[in-house]
C-alpha cells in the first residue's frame, strides 16, 4: 500500500538437508540418552580430571546414591582407598597414551560403608584430532560372583565337614 515500494526482493534457501540432519542428530541424542539412563549396568561420563559429569540410575544403585548426587564427585572418591592408586594410574595412562580403554576389577564404597566389588570398563572419547574429551565408564557389580569364586576356591582345598585343609592342599604344600 506504500507507493514508494515498487517491489519485494526475497532470497530463499532450501534448508531441507539441514533440517533432516538436525532431526537425525536429535534422534541420535535421544537414543543415547535412553540407552544411558535405562542401561542395566552402571554408566558414567567422567571429565579428564576424574570428576563425574553424569551418572545413570544403575550406578547410583551400586554406590547407594542418587545419580544427580554423583555429578561433580571424583570417581576416585567412590573407589576404596586401597584401589585408588591403580585406578588413577590406569586413567592417566588411558588419557596420555591413547589406548582403546581398560578393564579393572576394584572396590567401590557404598554409602552405607560396605565395599562393593565392581568390574569397570573405561574408554576415552576423543575428537577428530585424537585429543581426549571425556571418559565413558561401564560399571558392573560383581560382588556375588567374586564371593562365589572365593567360596569355590576354598571348597576345592578344604574338607566340607571339618573345614580342615584337604589332601589336595596338603600335596600342594608338600611339593
Amino acid at each position: 500500500e506504500d507507493p514508494n515500494v515498487l517491489g519485494i526482493v526475497a532470497n530463499l534457501h532450501d534448508i531441507s538437508e539441514r533440517k533432516a540432519a538436525e532431526d537425525a542428530l536429535k534422534a541420535a541424542h535421544e537414543r543415547f540418552r535412553s540407552a544411558f539412563e535405562n542401561a542395566p549396568i552402571g554408566m558414567a561420563m567422567i571429565d579428564l580430571e576424574g570428576r563425574i559429569i553424569r551418572a545413570n540410575p544403575a550406578l547410583g544403585t551400586i554406590v547407594g546414591r542418587l545419580p544427580t548426587a554423583l555429578a561433580g564427585t571424583s570417581a576416585l572418591d567412590l573407589t576404596h582407598p586401597d584401589d585408588r592408586e591403580s585406578s588413577s594410574a590406569e586413567m592417566r595412562h588411558l588419557i596420555a597414551i591413547g589406548s582403546e580403554g581398560y578393564q579393572i576389577e576394584k572396590r567401590y564404597l557404598h554409602l552405607d560403608g560396605r565395599h562393593v566389588w565392581v568390574s569397570v570398563n573405561v574408554s576415552c572419547v576423543r575428537d577428530d584430532e585424537e585429543r581426549p574429551l571425556y571418559l565413558i565408564a561401564q560399571v558392573e557389580d560383581v560382588t556375588e560372583r567374586r564371593a562365589l569364586r572365593e567360596r569355590l576356591a576354598y571348597a576345592a582345598i578344604h574338607d566340607p565337614l571339618t573345614t580342615l585343609p584337604n589332601r589336595e592342599l596338603f600335596m600342594d604344600r608338600l611339593e
